[in-house]
């Protein structure tokens, strides 16, 4: 039901008595918005006493009566009606986080569901699911994904507080869909993918918050599977045929090649979320304006220190920019420092000619698609093979596809996921 102030010109104003001459007005409305208000206000009572005294039916009309149309004082423009405007009261209605109304009721392009917007953001209404605010982060999450017409469909529950010490929150959709916020993106989940998320502790277990919205995967993830979320510490992919799995970055410790250098551990071990450890850099690699200065150091699952310097300037084989360090891992190879200082932190080193290469693995259904390398050399030799004053640290990192020989550019989802 809409309303417009030239209806029901029926009611009596006192002149001098008006509420904007007793009461200070919020920011951004003027008397004559406060005045036309109130007018509204008691033309809006003033229709529903008419009607609620020319039926017969007065218990159903007075049941009903919260579900009428109402102006909310000193927002003269637009009504709210209905269950929306039952939501919004028990919200707190202008002084809830939505604030003023900014719109009549509206019908969705569906031609079944209404909504009324705020200035804070919309109530969105339909007989399946209910009232309910969708707003921030959340709203635009649910935007991406084609809002009720897309395959969340519409919100079944207000904005839900997650358990646990993190601030984070979620708010249930249709189709078995839901879209979770933590500090500062929301992202949709849904279908099977959130079966398995949730079977494994959903937010509060080994994945975490969800990092993506169900997308298709980047072209090194297609076969395994043609949907994935990405989440905090991994993916998980789905395919018609396999359905939806975990997928994540695991570093293989079997001490088989690197049992005489104090291997710390057999087994798998997964590659947590989060920045890597880092520790100080070592005393006589600070050396501003070298060629090699630490810029950071990490810590490698034999405790040892492993720098990382922004490498030489003009070398031969590239020239403009650092080889033999992280700038040149960076630029030709597409490695970050973070990615590096992860591999580094959990990896057995093993022995490549004169260098050592920390490897982990992303493996998808038992499959290995695609695995990053870290090389070092701890020896004091220069990019020619001359003995340097300072060790070198990192050297290079690289990605490989398969069994593909030679280094390769990792895909940026590589060093967003790690």
């Amino acid at each position: 039901m809409e309303w417009t102030p030239t209806e029901n010109p029926n009611a009596t104003i006192v002149p001098g008595k008006m509420r904007s001459d007793r009461q200070e007005l919020p920011e951004g409305f003027t008397k004559e918005d406060a005045d036309k208000a109130e007018i509204a206000e008691a033309k809006l009572q003033a229709s529903s006493r008419s009607r609620s005294t020319a039926t017969t039916a007065t218990t159903a009309l007075a049941a009903a009566a919260p579900t009428d149309c109402m102006v909310y004082w000193p927002a003269w423009q637009y009504t709210v009606c209905g269950l929306i405007r039952v939501k919004y009261d028990s919200l707190g209605g202008p002084n809830s986080f939505l604030l003023w109304p900014a719109s009549n009721e509206l019908t969705n392009p569906d031609g079944y569901g209404k909504r009324s917007v705020f200035n804070n953001g919309p109530i969105y209404w339909s007989s399946a699911s209910g009232a309910h605010p969708v707003v921030n982060h959340f709203f635009a999450a649910w935007q991406r994904n084609g809002w009720e017409a897309g395959p969340l469909g519409y919100p079944t529950t207000d904005e839900i507080a997650n358990p646990g010490t993190a601030p984070g929150r979620r708010q249930e959709f249709q189709n078995t869909a839901a879209i979770y916020w933590k500090l500062n993106e929301a992202y949709a989940i849904r279908g099977a993918i959130r079966a398995k998320w949730n079977e494994l502790g959903a937010e509060q277990g080994s994945l975490g918050y969800p990092l993506s919205d169900e997308i298709v995967p980047p072209p090194e993830l297609s076969v395994a599977g043609t949907r994935m979320n990405k989440f905090e510490a991994g993916m998980i992919l789905w395919s018609a045929e396999q359905g939806a799995a975990e997928a994540n970055w695991f570093v293989t410790q079997d001490g088989s090649s690197a049992r005489t250098m104090d291997q710390p551990g057999d087994g798998v071990v997964k590659i947590s979320p989060g920045k890597p450890r880092e520790t100080e850099c070592p005393a006589e690699t600070v050396h501003p304006g070298t060629p090699f200065n630490c810029e950071e150091a990490w810590p490698d699952s034999y405790d040892r220190t492993v720098v990382a310097r922004f490498g030489r300037q003009n070398s031969q084989a590239t020239p403009g920019h650092g080889a033999f360090g992280w700038m040149h891992a960076l630029v030709d190879h597409n490695l970050d420092l973070d990615a590096m200082g992860k591999i580094i932190n959990v990896s057995q080193k093993v022995p490549i000619g004169d260098r050592l290469e920390y490897q982990a693995e992303f493996k998808a259904r038992g499959q290995t698609i695609i695995r990053a390398a870290v090389r070092t050399r701890e020896v004091a030799m220069d990019e020619d093979g001359h003995l340097d004053e300072f060790a070198q640290g990192v050297v290079t990192g690289y990605c490989k596809t398969g069994s593909e020989a030679g280094e390769g550019w990792c895909p940026d989802w590589v060093n967003g996921t790690l």
